[in-house]
């Protein structure tokens, strides 16, 4: 039952790529995540969250129309086998997130298998630190070359945990929102 459970939404993903190349989300108001969320009454963060993975594990189209393989394309391999768990390619779709751009392709694919092998195998959270010392291997000085400019000046740090919700709207037209960032700490002396 897991197998077949966790491989059936892998399958979705070349289905929603499809759907969405075809212009099949014409007939829903908004953008793609807001027709999805729409068609499939699912919120549309979930909704977001599904396009943004079928854009990496799902079969995709090529202008010119042809076929071309999922991005990752080993991690969508053992998805649709039912091998990999949920928090398992969030692993991994991070891992090449913050892979550096220096990294050749032959070696991202390797890595890839790899990752994919150790997952296949291991519990997530005994495969996270196997994700851990691959890309301490594979990018020892960490994300710095995102921390500086061009000019080698050091950027301001992005502030991750502060987000804005904007609700739907209301008969009124209007739509409530939220802005939330974690308390600043400070001291008066």
């Amino acid at each position: 039952m897991e197998t077949v459970s966790r491989s059936l939404p892998a399958y979705s993903y070349t289905w929603l790529n499809e759907l969405i190349d075809q212009r099949g989300l014409d007939v829903y108001p908004g953008s793609v995540p807001c027709s999805v969320a729409w068609m499939l009454r699912i919120t549309p963060r979930a909704a977001g969250a599904r396009v943004r993975l079928a854009a990496e594990l799902g079969d995709r189209t090529a202008l010119s129309g042809e076929s071309l393989p999922p991005l990752l394309p080993h991690t969508a391999a053992a998805l649709r086998a039912g091998l990999l768990d949920a928090k398992h390619v969030q692993m991994i779709r991070e891992f090449f997130k913050h892979l550096p751009a220096s990294v050749d392709p032959q070696t991202r694919d390797l890595a890839e298998q790899q990752l994919v092998g150790y997952a296949c195998t291991r519990r997530p959270d005994d495969f996270a630190p196997l994700v851990a010392h691959l890309d301490s291997i594979l990018s020892p000085d960490g994300d710095y070359d995102e921390d500086e400019d061009e000019d080698g000046k050091p950027k301001p740090k992005k502030r991750r945990d502060a987000f804005f919700y904007l609700g739907e709207q209301g008969a009124d037209g209007m739509s409530d929102g939220k802005l939330a960032s974690p308390p600043i700490d400070f001291q008066v002396t």
